[in-house]
């Protein structure tokens, strides 16, 4: 009985930070901390805490289809974000975490950034439809769509709630705030990709994988250069924004349609100019950095690896 109670106190009291720092991480001065323990600990306890999300989540939703039924997809969202994320995220309270100085970040480097995630989301996309087009060819039947599908039943309110707001600001939190500060203090660009690979692999699929993970690295820069939540957030929030509500609704009035994969295409390719300039100036700067094995060599990862694996497979299964 302590022990339930222990939990839940615990639990409680990580639902309340987890919300509490969203708003009042765009205020944190930059504090400096000692990073103690070695790499291959830190990267092995984070991902088994996103291993225990994955598990926790998709109990949850098992659970909210049985409770809510017709009603699953209003309440499963909210619940994984407030329920599953803080339980999986009380062991990286051991985990001492770093800031580093934020650095200049002017409007036409976050223009640049957004046609980034333009470009991240677009051929992202083309990867993952192209994946689920052979998968189909191979096994003669339809691949679940599995972005349309937690939309199915949903108010443009609802989505807008789920897609724009809590997804935004939890994932956010988890992944720019909780794990990259905690893996920066071995080298921003580590950091930078260790975020996104583990960014991608929680969402499980085969659709969203790779825009995931090409978007988190434009997010994990962006925090990267900032030290704060707002930029990275904004962004992502533009992504689902316009990833969700205005694909879905926009295409369906031709002259706005048009004009909306016009504009996207011309952000992808701007996007794709700035990217390809930008690695190249990294390199002949020598600014870019290297990944660390340790990050990916050990326990957590490999766990992480296993499970999301399983769950791509499952979601690739065909629909019934």
């Amino acid at each position: 009985m302590l022990e339930y109670d222990s939990l839940a106190q615990n639990s409680s009291r990580v639902m309340l930070v987890f919300l509490g720092e969203i708003c009042y991480s765009f205020y944190m001065e930059n504090e400096a901390v000692v990073y103690q323990p070695p790499l291959k600990t830190v990267a092995s306890r984070i991902c088994l805490c996103l291993v225990l999300i994955i598990v926790l989540s998709n109990l949850l939703s098992v659970l909210c289809s049985l409770i809510f039924r017709e009603y699953f997809s209003y309440f499963a969202t909210a619940i994984i974000y407030f329920v599953a994320f803080p339980i999986g995220c009380i062991p990286l309270k051991s985990l001492p975490p770093l800031r580093l100085q934020a650095e200049s970040f002017s409007a036409v480097d976050i223009l640049r950034l957004i046609c980034a995630c333009a470009a991240a989301l677009v051929i992202g996309n083309l990867i993952g439809s192209t994946l689920k087009i052979i998968l189909e060819a191979l096994t003669q039947a339809e691949q679940t769509d599995i972005v349309a599908s937690s939309l199915t039943g949903m108010s443009v309110i609802w989505i807008f709630v789920n897609m724009v707001i809590l997804a935004p600001c939890a994932e956010e939190f988890l992944f720019r705030r909780l794990i990259f500060d905690r893996v920066q203090g071995f080298g921003k660009w580590n950091a930078i990709l260790f975020s996104a690979v583990t960014f991608a692999l929680l969402h499980g699929n085969i659709e969203q994988l790779f825009y995931a993970f090409l978007i988190g690295l434009v997010l994990g820069y962006a925090y990267s250069k900032t030290q704060r939540l707002l930029l990275p957030i904004l962004l992502h929030a533009g992504i689902n924004l316009f990833g969700s509500i205005v694909t879905l609704y926009v295409g369906t009035i031709p002259p706005l349609g048009m004009l909306y994969i016009l504009l996207v295409l011309i952000a992808c390719i701007a996007g794709i100019i700035f990217i390809v300039n930008f690695i190249k100036q990294q390199r002949e700067q020598r600014l870019m950095g290297r990944a660390h094995k340790e990050s990916y060599v050990n326990w957590g990862f490999l766990a992480l690896l296993i499970v999301s694996l399983a769950l791509i497979v499952i979601n690739a299964l065909p629909a019934a």
